[in-house]
């Protein structure tokens, strides 16, 4: 690593602790055809201009903290690549936007593409609703404020029911939860999986798609489409709905299963095939 004379390094050195002591925030200027182009260095305790095989960048050392769309990133430390504008950034990583909260131990931050990528180790994403998601490869885009992430994730809603899926996403404005893969929902005493799912943090409402499979205790449900209500502990099937019990099988266009005590209600082209009593209902 080779540094251009010491002399400038002292001046640039001295402007920004000087801006640091004032309070000030210390801008770094980096323009594109984007809305939000300007990334600020608010606060650090040293930020030094380095020369790496002919490419400048900024050595910051923390605690440090960035703003960019309106998003703080806080970290230990950073490299800022001055030609691409993109921030390595190592230690206690936090990425926090209007609700949104993420914590990592590294990251990449992309500016001009408005991109926060986390990879390798276990990031958190938090929301003032109390859901939490954990993964490890997690894409935030500060712009939007949207999270996507890949090969495998966790969300514990608010209320305490466990979501996984391989692949997903975020939206920070509705604060709903999507996944793809091997989607699997736990809650209480009933167990779901399908092919798709999305959960709503405003409504406590959990969607399933495609290929729907639900145990409780020696139930087992099957659907097409289906939904999940927390609060009245109810898991609707409108879509090529059945139902296994010990003694049954039962056909509905629609069917309200009450998880707590096991009972269901069946509207529209309703079939019973009860074994224990011989009996076939229509």
């Amino acid at each position: 690593m080779r540094i251009r004379g010491i002399g400038f390094y002292i001046i640039l050195f001295s402007i920004l602790m000087g801006c640091l002591l004032a309070g000030n925030s210390c801008a770094y200027a980096q323009f594109n055809k984007g809305k939000d182009s300007l990334v600020r260095l608010i606060d650090a305790k040293a930020a030094l201009l380095e020369d790496f095989n002919g490419n400048p960048y900024r050595v910051v050392r923390g605690p440090a903290r960035f703003l960019h769309n309106g998003t703080y990133l806080l970290c230990d430390s950073a490299v800022w690549n001055v030609n691409s504008n993109v921030i390595d950034a190592i230690g206690h990583v936090q990425i926090i936007q209007q609700d949104t909260y993420l914590v990592g131990d590294k990251l990449t931050y992309y500016s001009e593409e408005n991109l926060a990528q986390f990879r390798g180790e276990i990031v958190r994403l938090y929301n003032k609703k109390g859901d939490q998601l954990k993964t490890r490869y997690l894409d935030y885009y500060t712009h939007d404020s949207t999270a996507v992430f890949y090969n495998g994730a966790a969300m514990r809603s608010k209320e305490g029911q466990i979501i996984e899926g391989n692949n997903g996403r975020y939206e920070s404005g509705s604060r709903n939860f999507s996944f793809e893969g091997d989607v699997q929902m736990f809650a209480d005493s009933i167990f779901v999986v399908a092919d798709k799912g999305m959960y709503s943090s405003n409504y406590g409402r959990a969607f399933f798609y495609d290929h729907i499979t639900a145990w409780k205790e020696r139930d087992t449900l099957h659907s097409n489409s289906a939904i999940y209500e927390n609060a009245k502990a109810i898991l609707t099937l409108d879509a090529d709905n059945y139902i296994a019990t010990q003694d049954q099988q039962i056909w509905a266009d629609r069917i309200d299963y009450f998880r707590e005590s096991g009972n269901a209600e069946l509207y529209n082209n309703i079939q019973i095939q009860d074994d224990a009593q011989k009996i076939f209902l229509l």
